[in-house]
């Protein structure tokens, strides 16, 4: 129990300390993320051989993935704001590819989620733009908070999503990983595919 005014001042002060030391560890993980992007992008430009750069690509991607969560500032309480985040997430992505090969668009918003939750998403996301870019389609998703639970509906062209819930693909297995990691299930859709997530 707080029994002064000093006490309390002092506790502020502690929690002030506390705080600003919180904001320049994400601020330094952040530069330390955007700082491997830089290097990979510069190797995947000067890679010899499109295999190469494909698969320098892959790995970009998932760095870019693993920075999502330090790049989010919606944060409450723990929480990010799915939407924003992934629309910021599919802006560095899309980056990552050859030019027109593929496109993400975002809607919808409401939804938070504690943060590991949305890494695990934007993990699983990585590799859905990666098959997208692979098969030059575009990708869909929409952010939708039901009663059941919220919802991320993804959509894209048939080819790029045929048989993702069953492949033994090496990208396709850590998505569905990182799927399970976030709490969802996957749920085949007519135009793509549903991602439930448990509230």
């Amino acid at each position: 129990m707080i029994e002064d005014g000093a006490d309390q001042d002092d506790l502020a002060a502690r929690l002030r300390r506390a705080e600003a030391s919180l904001s320049e560890a994400n601020h330094r993980a952040g530069n330390l993320v955007q700082s491997i992007l830089s290097l990979l992008r510069l190797h995947q430009r000067a890679a010899a051989n499109d295999e190469a750069r494909q698969l320098i690509a892959a790995v970009a991607a998932r760095v870019e993935a693993l920075g999502l969560v330090q790049v989010a500032q919606e944060h409450d309480g723990g929480r990010v704001a799915l939407g924003p985040a992934l629309t910021r997430l599919a802006a560095g992505l899309v980056e990552l590819h050859d030019p027109g090969s593929v496109s993400v668009t975002v809607a919808g918003d409401g939804v938070t989620l504690p943060a590991e939750r949305v890494n695990a998403l934007g993990l699983a996301l990585a590799e859905l733009v990666g098959r997208c870019a692979a098969s030059g389609g575009a990708l869909a998703l929409v952010v939708e908070s039901r009663a059941e639970g919220p919802m991320l509906r993804v959509a894209a062209p048939s080819a790029a999503l045929a048989g993702f819930s069953v492949t033994n693909d090496p990208g396709d297995q850590l998505a569905r990983a990182y799927l399970r990691q976030a709490r969802a299930t996957l749920t085949p859709a007519p135009d793509g595919i549903d991602i439930l997530l448990e509230s």
